[in-house]
């Protein structure tokens, strides 16, 4: 039976402009721009008027990029706002998040909610 041990090291945070020697982002209200790029996962289910049967079609996979902006409100809090385009089986789908919210656990780790609108460009009546 062996053991073997590893040392772990910190990693080291990327200093942003204007911050000072020691300061964690929100100690300093930053606020950033930023781009999310990906992929999606999607399908459709089609429920468009009485009679006519309910559609779901297959899973689908598309390009999704995001551009948004935000600013630290407190200590774990951020407040922004952001523009989804994807790909959703040939159609685009266009998103604003008006209010997009981070709570941030650690520098690693943050859940968020949003508000927002969503238009999928696809030939149905509104």
């Amino acid at each position: 039976m062996s053991a073997r041990a590893t040392k772990v090291r910190p990693t080291r945070i990327p200093k942003r402009r204007g911050q000072q020697r020691g300061q964690r982002p929100s100690q300093q209200r930053a606020s950033e721009r930023f781009v999310d790029a990906g992929m999606n996962i999607n399908r459709v289910r089609a429920d468009v008027q009485q009679g006519i049967p309910i559609t779901t079609s297959n899973t689908g996979i598309g390009p999704h990029l995001g551009l948004g902006a935000r600013r630290a409100v407190s200590d774990n809090n951020d407040l922004g706002v952001r523009l989804e385009l994807d790909q959703v089986h040939g159609h685009s789908l266009i998103g604003v998040r008006a209010v997009d919210y981070r709570y941030r656990f650690n520098d690693a780790f943050a859940l968020g909610a949003f508000a927002g609108a969503v238009r999928y460009d696809a030939a149905t009546p509104a």
